[in-house]
């Protein structure tokens, strides 16, 4: 049904945040998806960061939706529309 349709690739990450979520969306990246969306779980408060970080580069340049999961992932949660 493409194009009618929009086509949504996500990655999960169940245990941590990696460092970096550049090359997870470059993995992710296909000609025919509308949306990504990279979810991890924050096993610190600075995980937050470094999702918000990212949302901030890359909001402009892909349709992206991020945000970390667990107790510690609630501000990246809440803040994560403003930033991007």
């Amino acid at each position: 049904k493409y194009p009618e349709i929009k086509i949504i690739r996500s990655y999960h990450n169940f245990d941590t945040t990696p460092e970096s979520l550049k090359p997870i969306l470059h993995q992710l990246e296909h000609p025919l998806c509308d949306t990504y969306k990279i979810i991890t779980t924050a096993v610190s408060s600075l995980d937050n960061l470094t999702v918000l970080h990212f949302l901030k580069d890359y909001s402009n340049t892909h349709n992206l939706a991020a945000h970390c999961m667990g107790e510690l992932g609630t501000p990246s949660r809440v803040l994560s529309p403003i930033v991007g």
